[in-house]
């Protein structure tokens, strides 16, 4: 019981634990009659002998207990009372207000102000070991709920990190996961959920490569960056960083991440089929300038594929156009009336453009790569073939129109003609 309490019992809890308690008295003779508070007794005590030396001495300190006399030199206990309440260092410790006054007053003053208990001079010592033991216990139950209170401020803060975290991953367009040393997931985000139509609880503790597989996903790359193709037609980059473990509640991991390349892939074949279609269409040309070359023929020309017809295309109504002169059969309008006929431009569209290579009829025709190389092949004949024309000509003409050739051309006819 408390009430029953000895000197050797706080000795023998002394071995525990060691208490600070802290006495702000002026007067020698009650210092040493509360001196029995020691480490014998199980508390570690220090003294002031002012109200200013005791709330210093408070604050840098961090006592478990202060016993505070309410009558001191420089101020009254009362007033060091709402101090020490007052400041952040010490307003959760425990005070015990010493006085030898009678007065019921000065007492109610000193619970007021923040003290916790008060004890009468002069000191019973085994009362005060017993309220110094009761405030100390009662201090100790207020630090474990304050640290309780901390650490579920902390844990709430993890929490909320954490689903703020695990929303952030969520919205991303990659899937991630968590694996531990042997492949087991341990976290992943919805990305995964949505790509192999697992729950995240189905996906926990399962070979990612085995759940990979099963969702539909077909490797088809090398060791180190690996490649997946998805039964959704997407393509994915999986990456593996592996997480050292640097301590020892925690093993080694690994992190995982599928990265959708599906529109680089397609920009990929997009460019390979143009590289191709550029090399088809060079090909071509090259072997229709070598047949240029050799045979002097400057009626070649490129087949293009996508030529259409222009009225047609252009929802034309103009029946008297020159391009439906010869039935459209030369489709190419562009060298008959537009901007590549070396004359003036004709016809309500081909006025329309500065050059015919922006009429939409023309970009149709040559959309791509291979046709466009085409057509401008095609175009640049077709400016040789009538210059070659024009020359050709201008070359019989002005031999016709030269009397030394004329003459010429006469005496060669009629020594022809003459009779053998």
């Amino acid at each position: 019981m408390q009430g029953n309490i000895t000197t050797h019992d706080f000795t023998r809890k002394s071995k525990l634990s060691q208490p600070k308690v802290l006495i702000i008295e002026d007067d020698m003779m009650q210092q040493k009659i509360m001196s029995p508070i020691s480490p014998a007794t199980g508390y570690a005590c220090e003294t002031a002998s002012s109200g200013s030396e005791g709330i210093e001495k408070a604050r840098l300190g961090d006592p478990d207990v202060i016993i505070l006399d309410m009558f001191l030199p420089d101020t009254n206990g009362v007033m060091a009372c709402k101090k020490l309440r007052a400041a952040k260092e010490t307003r959760h410790i425990p005070i015990i207000a010493v006085t030898s006054s009678d007065d019921k007053r000065v007492r109610l003053d000193s619970l007021n102000a923040g003290a916790n208990d008060f004890i009468s001079k002069p000191v019973d010592f085994v009362e005060l070991l017993i309220k110094i033991r009761n405030l100390v216990q009662m201090k100790g139950f207020e630090d474990i709920k304050v640290k309780h209170d901390i650490l579920a401020k902390t844990f709430d803060a993890i929490e909320t990190a954490k689903r703020e975290w695990e929303q952030s991953m969520d919205c991303i367009r990659d899937a991630v996961l968590l694996a531990d040393s042997n492949g087991l997931i341990l976290r992943c985000n919805k990305v995964l959920s949505t790509l192999t139509g697992k729950t995240y609880g189905e996906l926990l503790n399962c070979k990612w490569q085995d759940i990979l597989a099963e969702g539909g996903f077909t490797n088809f790359s090398g060791p180190v960056c690996f490649e997946f193709h998805h039964t959704t037609g997407r393509y994915f980059e999986c990456s593996v960083y592996d997480v050292p473990s640097k301590d020892r509640l925690m093993s080694a991991a690994s992190i995982i991440t599928l990265h959708d390349i599906t529109d680089r892939k397609k920009a990929e074949d997009e460019l390979k089929k143009g590289r191709m279609s550029l090399q088809k269409a060079l090909d071509e040309i090259s072997a229709l300038i070598q047949e240029v070359a050799v045979k002097k023929n400057f009626s070649v020309r490129f087949e293009n594929p996508n030529l259409k017809k222009c009225h047609e295309f252009m929802k034309c109504d103009k029946e008297d156009c020159i391009c439906h002169s010869d039935g459209c059969k030369d489709r190419r309008c562009w060298q008959k009336a537009g901007t590549f006929c070396r004359g003036d431009a004709q016809g309500q569209f081909a006025k329309k453009y500065e050059t015919c290579s922006k009429c939409p009829f023309f970009e149709d025709a040559a959309h791509d790569p291979y046709s466009y190389l085409g057509e401008q092949f095609n175009n640049m004949m077709h400016i040789l073939e009538t210059q070659h024309s024009d020359l050709v000509m201008l070359i019989t003409s002005s031999r016709w129109s030269n009397p030394r050739y004329c003459s010429r051309r006469r005496w060669r006819r009629s020594d022809s003609l003459r009779p053998e």
